[in-house]
């Protein structure tokens, strides 16, 4: 059919079968951004429309035709699908009023960015300013590279002259931004306009940070639940070059950047005030405040930036980050905290946890230097009820010990698990904008960093829909176990020594200057005391022997039988050893020599209380050291009936419990001397052989003495297995002495392997409730508690520790569940305020016309509805997890439950009828729909039952993207459905 003529064909229609140029151009009346093949007998070139005399009329529906149009004019026209040449014409016979006849006006309707106002020769489609604006906050890719892209899609083979609109297209991409940020943030909606918005207005906020008028009730706000929890820290890649020039500034001080002409002056007033000098006297090895002073700065003006972060979610803080100038002053940050903290503190806040890397050496002279700043008003910290300042978890390792137990923020009352890193992670995004912004112009890179941190924080706001629930069913699993851990870890001491240290704790947790209970106390016993001791305990050990009076009781005879066991461990030690000097074979053979006549009375012994075994072979006067000892317990339950007396097996299972209670005892107590060497040896570590020889041996030694006590539980266990298997001697007896592995022979605090202090729990034998004659012998009775020794201090520690643990878990789960609480009221506020906005401006002096009063309206009712959509769904996951544990209750019946619009399939449930969320009781007559029209639609016109936008000559919008009307970038969708454009900047909406 097309044999012989010059075929064409469009590649972005859905059939691109071959069409003559006329047909062509008439289908493509309505198309013109599509890209043309022609074909030249043996391939196809690349064509256009406007090379096919391709035009297009600006200001008129389709099938409306101008009455005076201009002179046709040729726009270079960027889109995602490449550049384009479009020939168009504009509109002059004033259809829609002297505004429609504005060629900038007519470009905006077409949802084409003009690059100038007065005489546009180039412009950028809405849809790649999205795209692009879109793919910057989540990929990072700079505007050079995504040109150049543009570019090669157009003419990757150079066959055209190149159309370079890199700059046009810088500036029109930092105005787009702009006008979505302040869109958002109501300005199109307000009286005053854009100029009119509040400081730190456009920032995205944290919604579970504690906010009074917003999302906290006024009842609540002295609780602790209601603490601010902030992170400071400081991104050094974040640098700006000396350019030079100084470009105009759009969002400057209404979001995340700090005023710059208040930071400057604030920065002077320091630098005559010689404020900006600080002394390191922290032990850490961390170099931010050694950088305060770093050379590196040549050719910058700006080394990096530092933020203040919500602590506990990582969203950053409106007025909340400061450029450095020279490395991490105290100055830059402190005017970054309090630029934050202080509209906080107004709506009244009195409780903040600041967490800081240097937090330890940061805090020292903050007041000080408050009193001094005469950019803020007085500020007395002592005023605040409650004023905690920490050091991050992972950063409080390079610490020394007094700011580890001191700043430690597992042992802070009132912080949950909270970290105190996850401002680190933040910056990771943060990090890849380097190379970029800092080619910038000074306001432009804070222009670019604002919005970026705008979808960062949107993107975390999204994420708390799970994040939340995931905390809290996590802290309300791990809330339990350690909760159980440390009641018996409390258990395993006496009730006086509990409440000492409970008191202790109390102390601390109300006055740091107070003796601090997870410190540990300096151990001045040396190292030849320590090894004295312990020779001394190894050779009563192995003289402990005596006559056995001639007749015995039945307890004197378990007892040699316990004591002959013992020897034959403490020899088999002395043999594994293979000490083989004359001292050492004469002692084993003493030894011998004592176990065989200690046999040969425990047989005549036997002969009285198990007279089943039959009597001795006469003149035998000397039996084999490893001969069996017959006791009850290594006899059948038969042979226990037929040779022994009655009550003799119960009897040995009354003396194998004491055993078995006296190896614990001695397996914790050996535990807590080993954790001392090695304590000792990391404070001071060894410098010579000699040292590290005899550090050795009494390690070894120990470690020897533990496993020796070990073997003896076991076979004390074993033994009560074999006369009590069905605990009918002693009921639950096996839950007090379970089996013990060697994995179990640690503590009492973590080993090097186990790193979270969180999640740590100890062995088993250090919950084991201590019985009261082996109570002393741990440490915690009488006088021992009082001489306050190194084995009762590390009893303490350990307590304290464990009883932190629980803690922090149990605030956690409280915490999440306010937080949770305090998220959907945010939510409630900002649809309601998004309500009340919808006619602000129809009640204004100066009203705008009914096409931008249209769009206002509708773009304040899409905003509440995204605000409606995140309640339903928040509260419709949390809700399965809140209820069977009867947790948030006080809020969570305010709720209607209603279907979660992002658990339903591809339709995503827009048939369905379900209730209004709101924080109003279901059953209230006034959860009705939230949108009523304005007085001006009191009668709906037709234009009401048309897509947003026919009326302008727009096309209808597409269906909402598969997110369901939220944009992962960090912004939401409301700017799909609704278009105005006006000669007012503050009262335009530029977004499909």
């Amino acid at each position: 059919m097309w044999h012989g003529r010059r075929a064409y064909r469009c590649p972005d229609c859905f059939s691109a079968g071959f069409s003559c140029r006329d047909c062509l151009v008439l289908k493509h009346s309505n198309l013109p951004l599509h890209r043309i093949q022609q074909w030249e007998g043996n391939f196809f070139i690349e064509t256009s429309l406007f090379d096919l005399g391709a035009s297009y009329q600006l200001g008129h529906d389709i099938d409306d035709t101008c009455l005076l149009p201009s002179d046709y004019i040729d726009l270079v026209l960027f889109d995602t699908s490449g550049v384009h040449a479009v020939r168009v014409t504009f509109c002059f016979c004033n259809p829609n009023g002297a505004q429609s006849c504005n060629r900038r006006v007519q470009l905006l309707r077409a949802r084409w960015f003009p690059a100038s106002w007065s005489h546009p020769g180039t412009a950028f489609t809405f849809r790649l300013l999205d795209f692009l604006h879109k793919l910057q906050t989540r990929s990072k890719i700079n505007l050079y590279d995504f040109h150049a892209s543009l570019a090669s899609i157009t003419n990757s083979a150079g066959l055209r002259p190149p159309m370079y609109r890199y700059n046009e297209l810088a500036l029109v991409l930092r105005i787009w931004v702009y006008l979505r940020q302040a869109r958002r943030g109501g300005g199109s909606h307000i009286s005053g306009g854009f100029e009119a918005l509040a400081l730190g207005s456009l920032a995205v906020e944290c919604p579970t940070c504690p906010n009074p008028g917003k999302n906290l009730v006024s009842p609540q706000v002295d609780s602790w639940l209601n603490t601010l929890y902030l992170s400071m820290d400081t991104n050094f890649k974040l640098k700006q070059k000396d350019r030079g020039f100084s470009d105009p500034p759009l969002s400057n001080r209404l979001s995340f950047m700090v005023p710059n002409g208040n930071l400057q002056e604030h920065l002077a007033h320091c630098s005559v005030k010689k404020l900006t000098t600080e002394i390191n006297t922290c032990g850490s090895n961390f170099n931010a405040v050694s950088q305060a002073y770093t050379k590196n700065a040549r050719g910058y003006t700006v080394t990096g930036v530092g933020a203040v972060d919500c602590a506990r979610h990582g969203f950053k803080r409106p007025n909340g980050i400061v450029d450095l100038q020279k490395g991490e002053r105290y100055s830059n940050m402190d005017f970054a905290l309090l630029s934050t903290l202080i509209p906080s503190l107004n709506a009244g806040i009195s409780q903040v946890l600041i967490s800081y890397d240097i937090g330890c050496q940061w805090h020292k002279n903050i007041q000080n230097r408050i009193n001094a700043y005469a950019a803020f008003p007085p500020l007395q910290l002592s005023g605040l009820e409650y004023w905690r300042v920490v050091v991050p978890k992972f950063h409080i390792s390079g610490h020394g010990a007094e700011c580890q137990a001191l700043f430690n923020l597992s042992y802070t009352k009132w912080a949950g698990r909270m970290d105190g890193e996850r401002i680190e992670s933040g910056w990771a995004q943060s990090t890849s904008m380097a190379t970029w912004t800092r080619e910038s112009g000074p306001n432009a890179r804070r222009n670019i960093l604002d919005d970026h941190w705008n979808a960062f924080n949107w993107l975390k706001l999204l994420g708390l829909r799970t994040s939340l629930e995931k905390n809290l069913r996590r802290s309300l699993a791990w809330s339990r176990s350690q909760r159980e851990v440390a009641n018996l870890v409390s258990q395993s001491y006496s009730p006086e020594t509990v409440d000492v240290w409970r008191k202790m704790r109390d102390e601390f947790d109300l006055d740091q200057s107070k003796p601090n209970p997870y410190k540990e106390v300096e151990n001045r016993t040396t190292m030849k005391q320590l090894k004295l001791a312990l020779l001394k305990e190894e050779a009563a050990e192995l003289t402990e022997h005596g006559p056995s009076p001639h007749k015995v009781s039945a307890g004197a005879f378990f007892d040699k039988a316990i004591m002959i066991e013992n020897r034959r461990r403490t020899l088999a030690a002395r043999e594994k050893a293979k000490i083989t000097t004359a001292r050492a074979n004469a002692e084993a053979q003493g030894l011998r020599n004592l176990l065989s006549k200690d046999l040969l009375e425990l047989r005549k012994s036997q002969q009285i209380y198990m007279p089943g075994l039959g009597p001795l072979p006469e003149g035998e006067d000397e039996l084999d050291e490893s001969i069996k000892l017959q006791l009850p317990s290594e006899l059948s339950e038969d042979e226990r009936a037929a040779w022994c007396l009655p009550g003799i097996p119960s009897l040995e299972f009354c003396f194998r419990y004491a055993q078995a209670d006296n190896s614990l005892s001695q397996i914790r107590r050996l535990r807590r001397l080993l954790q001392n060497v090695q304590d000792q040896n990391a404070k001071h570590p060894s410098q010579t052989q000699q040292s590290i020889s005899r550090s050795k041996g009494i390690f070894d030694g120990l470690a020897s003495r533990v496993r020796r006590a070990a073997k003896q539980y076991r076979h004390s266990r074993w033994a009560m297995m074999a006369l009590d298997p069905s605990e009918q001697l002693s009921p639950a007896w096996k839950d007090r002495f379970r089996e013990l592995e060697d994995a179990d022979l640690r503590g009492p605090g973590r080993e090097s392997y186990e790193k979270s202090e969180g999640k740590f729990q100890p062995s088993w034998i250090w919950m084991v409730p201590q019985s009261a004659g082996n109570a002393s012998n741990d440490g915690t009775r009488g006088t021992h508690l009082n001489n306050a020794t190194p084995v009762v201090n590390s009893m303490r520690v350990h307590w304290s520790k464990c009883q932190a643990r629980a803690e922090r878990y149990e605030e956690e789960v409280a915490l999440t569940v306010e937080e949770m609480g305090r998220t959907l009221r945010y939510f409630e506020w900002k649809k309601s305020q998004w309500l009340s906005l919808q006619s602000c401006r129809e009640q204004t002096d100066s009203p705008p016309p009914v096409d931008i009063q249209r769009g206002l309206h509708a773009y304040a009712c899409r905003q509440a509805h995204i605000y409606e959509v995140l309640i339903t769904s928040f509260v419709g996951l949390w809700r399965k997890l809140l209820v069977p544990h009867n947790l948030g209750s006080e809020w969570l019946h305010l709720i209607p439950i209603v279907v979660d619009p992002l658990s339903l399939g591809p339709s995503r449930g827009h048939s369905q009828q379900t209730a209004k969320p709101g924080l109003v009781p279901a059953s209230d007559p006034s959860n009705q729909p939230d949108c009523p029209p304005p007085s001006f639609l009191a009668t709906p016109p037709s234009f009401l039952s048309t897509p947003p936008g026919a009326d302008m000559g727009i096309d209808p919008p597409v269906e909402e993207d598969d997110d369901g009307g939220i944009d992962s970038d960090g912004i939401d969708d409301a700017d799909d459905d609704d278009d105005y454009v006006s000669d007012e900047w503050e009262g335009s909406d530029f977004e499909d």
